[in-house]
Parts: structure tokens; sequence; C-alpha cells
């Protein structure tokens, strides 16, 4: 059976209570099954990057979508279409613009 690919969209992976929660079901799902990656707007390293590798996990930094929305948007993309995402979600408000569509 195919691994089914999430693509969590965060701030920056740091302790907050969204954070937390997604960091726990993270350590405790079959993983042979279920992959995650997340995609963070800040470059500076977040509470959980380093667990969230050591567990398999994939951290992608997006650009600022204030900036430059459509490289943002490209980006996203590009990163649900190489990767083969088969699950968005976003915890942030932002994101959830472009992950609807």
């Amino acid at each position: 059976m195919k691994k089914v690919k999430v693509l969590h969209f965060f701030g920056r992976m740091d302790i907050g209570g969204a954070e937390t929660f997604v960091i726990n079901l993270f350590r405790n799902i079959n993983r042979e099954k279920i992959h995650f990656e997340f995609a963070v707007l800040n470059s500076e390293k977040g509470y959980y990057d380093d667990e969230i590798n050591q567990l398999g996990g994939k951290i992608h930094i997006l650009p600022s979508p204030k900036k430059n929305f459509n490289k943002y948007k490209e980006q996203v993309m590009k990163i649900i279409v190489k990767n083969e995402i088969d699950v968005v979600h976003s915890h942030v408000h932002f994101f959830q613009v472009l992950t609807s569509v």
C-alpha cells in the first residue's frame, strides 16, 4: 500500500498548541503508512525541527506571501507536486487561502 503523505502548514515549528499536538501525532503514527512534511514561513530554526528530522519528516521553508504571493504560490505547488503530497492541512489562517484551492 502507498504511504500517505501529509503536508502541514505552520509559521514555524515552535512550542505551541497546534505544533505540539501535531508532533505528538507524528511521534505515534505508523510512519510506514503515513509521512509528515511541514511547510513553514520562518527560516529560523524551530523548537521541533531536530525531532521532525529525526522522525523522518521534512521541513520546507517558504518565501513570504506578503512580499511575493506568486512566488509563494509557485513554491507551494512545486512542493506538493514534487513530493507527491496527498493531504494538505493548514494550521495558519493565511495558508488556508491557498490550500483551499
